[in-house]
């Protein structure tokens, strides 16, 4: 399993048409008459002695009407009200995961019908521990307003909705499981709260994929066909095949879309009446003590972040001595560098046409001084002064070397910026620090003429770590080793507002905190945008005050663009002009064939090769390399244009880094369209016009990432039913902040 949660607010006849809507006509073959559209299952929790004991049962299958009632919060027996109902249409309904597999589990099932069946009972007990695992660890609120204590849940209900297709008509077996909002606990029905379940997806995740991936009777079927699973957990004798089947699919679905959103453009105000759709191998008791063992040993080996018994579970709690001695040790590097006077140079010739600000960074950085950290919000001009900053080095005879959290951003520095520039993780892995699979970090002593010139730091040279709120604290660690041995200056720059770092991060917090005051400095102006106007605005996204008159702003700027579905933000977005960014690699794909199906309708196309995402790629596409590969020459997140395409499914493309031949294996497995990008994907770039996509997880730093990259005008495009719908998901997009910004913050958080 993988994939995030889906948060159901609406009418309970729009979410009956919703899961009836998911699957096509095949499913009928499958499905036998009177079989419903869902089956119920509840969970009660009963406390015996110490021993807190989950007793499921699985009732009778709901019928349309009933699902209906149960969805809308009632008890489908008795009719009653499950406690108070809110019935305003923001009302949550159910949080609901999906239950599914890799391709193949549901190609080799609609070819053997004894593998079917053990992979659907398969799914079935997956069902069942999952909506287990959330009884056990679910929680609600009780107590007066402003003085609410969550406690857990004594009671849940689940619905599964069982299908065996996908919308376009291929195999895809896969289960909807839907948690209902309405909770038992302390005498009453209460409100689920749902934020605790989408921080446990993980779990949930790891729970669903184990109980299917782990099962002996499925792992026995597969097994007694001749069929064996790679790593991923692909069945590998199928594993050719998915992509073809993932294009033919997902190309039927959009199809399916395009009409849809056509038919919607036509018919204005009559949708929703007509259309609700919204687009180890063991047995369970052996498997589920292995991981109670293995979670309680971690438990066990944690610190706790917060001295108190009542700490939810889904609350992020808990460390590690390691991970608190990385911070210590990082913290003691920083204060010994920030204990060190600083000073400016002598005479500087400082070219260019800088503002007073960026001529205060270049001064510092030609300075003396153990620790710099510069911040500066988006489009003030960072690259122009780091420029400026190497030139005023050079005239005395030191560098300015700079290192990036990725290969693409020290490609960019080094062509933009004319210095010395490396991805964080090489830089330190020249200088003997090594990390193996599980993270373990060591170093190796490598004498200092074995390093290559160019890598080297001499004592007055400048580290400058760019993007550095991306920066996680391990490599922060070595980093620092580096430049202690040298002797060097280290500079962070950077803008805690903007993205953070995928692992454990916090470093340019913590930089900031222990600088000298006369070291932290901050670039203010804002030169990226044409519109001054818009300048302010974007400030004001950067903090994430009053959002809900940013938002006015930005409707009556004619920057907010509202779309009733899915999918007609899909249609609309594969027309315009500009950069497409969204949250997740799933929108990012969905819209990249979206524009492409645009760009290639009507017009003769030549075959190209079907990566195993099911893109096809052709020439004159934009394609985006998906991991550093230095024998061809390419990194992550680089984008090129295809000007070639050979007979065995290789490509030549050209781009900033100039021509390169991609080999058939690795375009099969690391090369995707790019017309679209993550927002990951996006930071750093600047462009003429984006197009940022608001969804359910966006957070703060993704919006004010998202709405920052174009010149000219920067468009959010949002799903909802109404512009105060609208408004609504703008303000809650920026009080989200999910980052790991080290066990410090961690504390404050949990707190």
């Amino acid at each position: 399993m993988h994939g995030g949660v889906k948060f159901y607010r609406g009418s309970a006849a729009a979410a009956r048409s919703y899961v009836e809507a998911d699957h096509s006509r095949a499913d009928d073959y499958y499905l036998a008459e009177g079989s419903g559209v869902a089956e119920r299952i509840s969970v009660s929790l009963h406390t015996q002695g110490c021993v807190t004991k989950c007793m499921p049962e699985r009732s009778s299958v709901m019928a349309g009407e009933n699902y209906e009632r149960w969805v809308a919060g009632y008890d489908v027996d008795s009719g009653q009200a499950k406690g108070r109902l809110r019935n305003d249409d923001n009302a949550l309904r159910f949080v609901e995961v999906v239950v599914n597999g890799p391709k193949t589990w549901s190609l080799v099932a609609a070819l053997h019908p004894d593998i079917a069946a053990a992979y659907d009972a398969a799914q079935t007990r997956a069902a069942d521990e999952i909506v287990e695992w959330v009884a056990e660890h679910a929680t609600t609120r009780v107590g007066p307003r402003g003085r609410q204590v969550q406690v857990p849940v004594e009671k849940i209900e689940a619905a599964v909705i069982r299908h065996y297709t996908s919308r376009a008509g291929d195999p895809h077996r896969h289960l909807h499981l839907q948690i209902n909002a309405r909770v038992f606990a302390k005498g009453a029905w209460r409100g689920l709260h749902s934020v605790g379940v989408r921080d446990s997806i993980e779990a949930i995740n790891g729970i669903g994929h184990a109980a299917v991936m782990c099962e002996p009777e499925f792992r026995n079927a597969l097994a007694a066909r001749g069929y064996t699973l790679d790593e991923a957990g692909e069945v590998e004798q199928l594993a050719p095949y998915v992509g073809g089947f993932s294009e033919r699919s997902a190309q039927i679905v959009r199809n399916v879309d395009r009409y849809e959103a056509e038919w919607r453009a036509d018919h204005p105000g009559q949708v929703e009446k007509l259309i609700a759709a919204i687009g180890v191998v063991a047995e369970r008791p052996a498997r589920l003590e292995l991981a109670e063992d293995i979670t309680s040993r971690v438990v066990a080996a944690s610190r706790p972040l917060l001295d108190r018994d009542d700490v939810p579970e889904h609350i992020r709690s808990l460390t590690s001595d390691q991970v608190l001695a990385v911070e210590a040790d990082i913290v003691k590097r920083l204060v010994a560098r920030a204990e060190r006077p600083t000073s400016p140079p002598g005479r500087l010739r400082v070219s260019g046409d800088l503002d007073p600000a960026q001529r205060e960074v270049v001064s510092a950085l030609a300075g003396d001084a153990g620790l710099l950290v510069i911040e500066g919000a988006a489009g003030t001009g960072k690259t122009t002064t780091l420029a400026a900053a190497r030139e005023a080095l050079e005239q005395m005879d030191r560098r300015l070397v700079v290192v990036t959290p990725t290969l693409k951003a020290a490609e960019v520095a080094r062509q933009q910026v004319g210095a010395a520039a490396f991805s964080a993780a090489s830089f330190v892995h020249q200088h003997g620090h090594r990390w193996d699979e599980d993270g373990r970090w060591s170093r190796v002593d490598i004498p200092r003429h074995e390093i290559p010139m160019l890598w080297r730091l001499a004592p007055g040279d400048v580290l400058l770590v760019d993007e550095a709120g991306m920066l996680d604290q391990d490599t922060a660690r070595a980093l620092l080793d580096v430049a202690d041995r040298a002797n060097a200056t280290v500079a962070f720059l950077g803008d805690r507002h903007q993205l953070p770092a995928v692992g454990r991060g916090g470093v340019l917090d913590l930089a900031a905190r222990w600088v000298r005051p006369e070291a932290h400095l901050e670039l203010e102006s804002v030169h990226r945008f044409a519109d001054p106007d818009y300048a302010e605005l974007s400030l004001l996204m950067r903090t994430g005050k009053q959002a809900g008159e940013v938002f006015d702003a930005l409707v009556a700027r004619g920057q907010i663009v509202i779309q009733a579905s899915e999918v007609e933000r899909t249609a609309a977005l594969a027309e315009v002009d500009g950069l497409v960014i969204a949250d997740t690699r799933e929108q990012v794909s969905t819209l990249n064939a979206a524009i492409r199906d645009r760009r290639v309708d009507g017009d003769d196309e030549i075959d190209g090769p079907v990566t195993r995402r099911g893109e096809r790629i052709g020439l004159g596409d934009r394609i985006a390399t998906r991991r550093n590969d230095r024998h061809i020459g390419v990194a992550n997140r680089d984008t090129w244009a295809v000007t070639g395409v050979g007979s065995d499914g290789s490509l030549l493309v050209v781009g900033r880094a100039g021509q390169r031949e991609l080999p058939a294996e690795y375009v099969d497995e690391h090369v995707e369209l790019a017309y679209a990008t993550t927002v990951y994907g996006a930071q750093g770039d600047t462009v003429d016009r984006a197009h940022f996509v608001v969804g359910e997880t966006t957070g703060a730093a993704a919006a004010y990432v998202g709405m920052t990259r174009g010149r000219h005008d920067n468009v959010a495009h949002v799903v909802a039913d109404s512009l105060e719908d609208a408004r609504r998901q703008w303000v809650e997009v920026f009080g989200r902040d999910r980052a790991d910004l080290g066990p410090g913050h961690a504390a404050e958080a949990a707190a």
